[in-house]
């Protein structure tokens, strides 16, 4: 994770059928805010005991966050609910 001002000091996820529920917390003190999505969703994932062999993106007030996105982009705040789905790959 980056090493921006930290204001982030928990984030809460649910995979996407709402029965996993875990938190990332902020290891001294707080989460950087130029934390990517992606390093969050993957560390989340791992939280969730989600599946290893799918890749998952986040959604943060109905909105599909870029994996690029950092934090602040992507304006969570503190105690944000990220909601986790399954990439699906048409085939």
């Amino acid at each position: 994770m980056g090493t921006a001002s930290v204001v982030i000091n928990k984030l809460w996820g649910v995979d996407l059928s709402g029965h996993k529920r875990g938190a990332i917390d902020g290891i001294d003190g707080g989460i950087p805010l130029d934390t990517t999505v992606g390093e969050i969703v993957s560390d989340m994932s791992r939280a969730l005991n989600l599946p290893r062999d799918t890749t998952y993106h986040a959604e943060y007030q109905g909105r599909r966050l870029n994996r690029s996105e950092t934090l602040e982009e992507a304006g969570l705040e503190d105690e944000a609910l990220l909601t986790l789905h399954p990439e699906v790959t048409a085939g």
